[in-house]
């Protein structure tokens, strides 16, 4: 899996992903199936997915301020 970074500490249940790049447009499902592969064949019990979003999509009142949306991805839901 290339364009994530990978953050664990010994002792914390939880494994960190970031995703650096965007995905390409269309091709949303096959990524979120590659990425729930590659999670479960590396062995991450618990995975929280963190992620940038275009700022070309938001409107201008929504470029005013600081924004934090959170958001669980249908395809994170499929690891329970």
């Amino acid at each position: 899996m290339h364009d994530v970074t990978v953050y664990q500490a010994e002792g914390v249940p939880v494994t960190i992903l970031q995703r650096r790049a965007p995905h390409l447009n269309g091709h949303s499902a096959a990524f979120a199936s590659e990425l729930i592969a590659w999670i479960k064949a590396a062995g991450f019990a618990q995975v929280l997915v963190v992620t940038g979003a275009d700022a070309g999509y938001r409107s201008d009142a929504q470029l005013s301020g600081f924004v934090s949306h959170w958001r669980l991805p249908f395809c994170l839901c499929l690891l329970a």
